[in-house]
């Protein structure tokens, strides 16, 4: 029997960390876990929960790729986690990544708003892709699409 590896997608992801006053994180790491294994909905590969984690250096976090939560037919999301360099860690709220390259703070962002109207997830995207998902029947229940551009 020949196992063959899919190629899953991935989206990037940059953005700055700050503390909740509002400084920036000098120095650490951040970690996205998955809350789940997923299954890709394009290829049926089975996507594992597992973390990846970003350097923290000035504020920044080094760009980072993530498995597009919106591919999945599970409804998955990922969990933050900020570890300062003085080790006090902290959460920050789930956050649903879609196809398009984005920042943190748009999807801490899109989560908050979710959140505030009752949804299950947000999903960012272009007014171009709303349309065409809106168009094929695409756009999915108890979603607030927030459209960028």
């Amino acid at each position: 029997m020949e196992i063959i590896m899919a190629t899953l997608p991935t989206t990037t992801l940059t953005g700055e960390v700050q503390t909740f006053e509002g400084d920036p994180i000098v120095s650490g790491s951040i970690t996205f876990t998955p809350t789940g294994v997923d299954v890709d909905a394009a290829t049926g590969a089975i996507v594992a929960a597992q973390a990846v984690t970003a350097a923290i250096t000035n504020g920044v976090m080094e760009p980072v790729n993530l498995y597009p939560n919106s591919a999945g037919v599970k409804g998955t999301t990922y969990k933050v986690e900020v570890t300062p360099g003085n080790g006090a860690k902290f959460g920050l709220d789930a956050i649903f990544v879609g196809d398009d390259d984005t920042s943190l703070g748009d999807l801490i962002l899109a989560g908050s708003a979710a959140k505030a109207a009752g949804a299950a997830k947000t999903v960012l995207t272009t007014a171009a892709k709303y349309q065409a998902d809106l168009t094929a029947g695409k756009l999915a229940p108890n979603t607030l699409y927030l459209v960028k551009g």
